[in-house]
């Protein structure tokens, strides 16, 4: 009997299951079991994937701290696919959920995680950077959830898709209508004024979204959280050179337990923020401490550049060169500060109007920026205009020497040419010297710590212990080589190098001849011998005089240079 009772217990018990499992009905029951299966089975674990996608997402952002901070953290969808798989399944899960657990009876879902589940999907999608799919799904979860809060959050998220596809207009419209909205949810106000400083920071518009990022951080709660929007405040402020709000915000920052590399920049900017006589030094102090610490040892091309700034604000450019070279010693895999810290060198020279070392060190900001930076096409057209300038004064100057050793015998041709040769080798030598002393200087100023060199790595015999001799000859390498691959054929793609006219005159008229500038052979092949080749010479010199002279009057604005230029070239005539 006990067991009659116990399988019919069982059998009703099943037929109770199985009828639940259906969605064509929207019993209680029915309701019920499908809501616990939908939130606890496919849900959750769609909802698990994309908080670890999110998490490999946010570990992968790189903050480019040279511009303004973005407010989302969404680089790596465009740059990295590692995430996808965590999307993938989110998506996966989200619409077996829809699939096996909707009840839609008379045009109403009875099934409550139904449009999460969508949700979910959709942003899956935005992740993966497939906009087009995100917008639909929103706008599926906007049109048929109208008045409810993830339809209006749905809305905001369409809103990113447009930025995202770099439709602001399109944006800009649905923000304002959202606005003007007394159903919006409050909950979702904190978004909204997100999503307009995002919108307006990408048109450039940062007064806007100064006011959005201020009004965001009234409603969030907590200092931590607000860190980031602080930092992008502050940077708002000093763009505009309003130091006291630019030094207020950075300070917030510094109160927070934000990540290690946003405190630093926000010590770094709060440095240049800093104008009183009296705070400089502090600040100066505080940094040359900084170069001993050594969890700033990944960081010390910037503190030396950050004191140079300081130093170049009191107009001491003798510290300021000297801490502007230390930044590029110790800017090993830092290519954008090392261009910047050239870049510096570079306008000093030229302010000064000393156009060869001008060139030198624009060469090799010009090398080291990368190509999407703000300065790369101003750096790359003064680059071009003093490489023209140098050359022609390099054709005056060595034609000159070369009609003059022409008139000498063979003997005195070779001794003049020795020392020459000699002067070269021991300026590359001097040059040398000057950064292994400055790597050393700065060696000795971190409490004799070791890096990853090994010990004294400054003042090492092998070269490749070197950091200050491998920065020297990447430098160098680069010149000739541009930026190139650790790969196989890597002479194939020379796409960003420096070329002089006389370098592409050598490459396709003498290619067979001797280049070398510490050989013998190069000058004296180099000597005109006939009347024809004086002739010749003469020529080369008269276009060098025009060409240097239409340069320092177009492109300069020196007129007294230009002058002299076109009286010399009259004298040659």
């Amino acid at each position: 009997m006990k067991k009659q009772q116990l399988h019919i217990t069982i059998i009703i018990t099943l037929l109770i299951f199985y009828s639940s499992c259906s969605t064509k009905k929207k019993t209680y029951v029915h309701r019920k079991y499908h809501d616990i299966t939908a939130r606890y089975n496919g849900y959750f674990n769609g909802k698990e994937s994309l908080k670890y996608g999110l998490k490999k997402i946010e570990k992968e952002h790189k903050n480019d701290y040279s511009k303004i901070l973005t407010v989302f953290k969404t680089k790596p969808i465009y740059q990295s696919k590692t995430h996808h798989a965590y999307m993938d399944k989110a998506i996966k899960k989200g619409s077996k959920v829809i699939q096996k657990h909707s009840i839609n009876i008379g045009k109403k879902e009875y099934c409550k995680w139904i449009d999460d589940s969508y949700f979910l999907i959709a942003q899956s999608y935005f992740y993966k950077a497939e906009f087009l799919e995100a917008k639909k799904t929103f706008e599926y979860i906007k049109n048929n959830y109208k008045k409810t809060d993830i339809a209006y959050e749905s809305k905001l998220w369409i809103v990113r898709c447009y930025i995202e596809m770099e439709k602001y207009l399109l944006a800009e419209s649905m923000l304002d209508e959202l606005r003007i909205k007394k159903q919006f949810p409050k909950n979702l106000q904190t978004e909204l004024h997100l999503i307009r400083a995002d919108l307006h920071l990408r048109q450039n518009l940062t007064s806007e979204a100064l006011d959005e990022l201020k009004s965001a951080c009234n409603i969030i709660k907590g200092k931590n959280k607000k860190a980031r929007y602080h930092y992008i405040i502050a940077q708002i402020y000093q763009e505009a050179y309003n130091k006291n709000q630019a030094k207020k915000y950075y300070e917030m920052v510094l109160n927070t337990n934000s990540e290690y590399e946003m405190i630093f920049n926000a010590k770094m900017n709060l440095a240049l923020s800093t104008s009183n006589k009296n705070d400089l030094l502090q600040m100066k102090q505080s940094l040359v401490k900084m170069t001993k610490d050594e969890k700033n040892k990944d960081y010390l091309d910037r503190i030396y550049f950050t004191l140079a700034e300081l130093y170049l604000l009191e107009k001491d450019t003798i510290k300021a060169i000297e801490n502007y070279q230390l930044s590029t010693v110790n800017s090993i895999d830092n290519e954008l500060q090392k261009s910047l810290s050239f870049l510096q060198l570079g306008k000093i020279k030229y302010n000064n109007k000393n156009y060869p070392q001008a060139k030198i060190f624009y060469d090799s900001a010009y090398i080291f920026m990368p190509e999407d930076h703000s300065k790369y096409f101003t750096v790359k057209e003064k680059q071009q205009v003093l490489e023209s300038l140098i050359n022609q004064l390099n054709t005056i100057s060595l034609e000159d020497s070369l009609q003059k050793l022409s008139s000498m015998s063979v003997n005195e041709q070779k001794e003049i040419i020795k020392k020459i040769i000699d002067e070269i080798i021991q300026k590359e030598q001097q040059e040398l010297i000057n950064q292994q002393n400055l790597s050393y200087n700065n060696q000795q100023g971190r409490d004799g710590r070791n890096n990853n060199f090994g010990e004294n790595v400054s003042g090492g015999k092998w070269y490749f212990y070197n950091p200050a001799t491998l920065s020297f000859g990447l430098s160098e390498f680069r010149k000739k080589w541009g930026k190139r691959k650790l790969e196989d054929n890597w002479r194939r793609s020379n796409k960003k190098s420096i070329n002089t006219e006389e370098q592409d005159s050598i490459s396709t008229n003498k290619s067979n001849q001797n280049t070398n500038e510490k050989s013998e052979d190069y000058y004296l092949s180099k000597i005109p011998k006939t009347k024809k080749e004086i002739e010749e010479s003469n020529r080369k010199i008269i276009n060098a005089y025009y060409k240097a002279s239409t340069i320092y009057k177009d492109d300069l604005n020196e007129l007294l240079d230009s002058e002299k230029m076109l009286l010399e070239l009259d004298r040659n005539q």
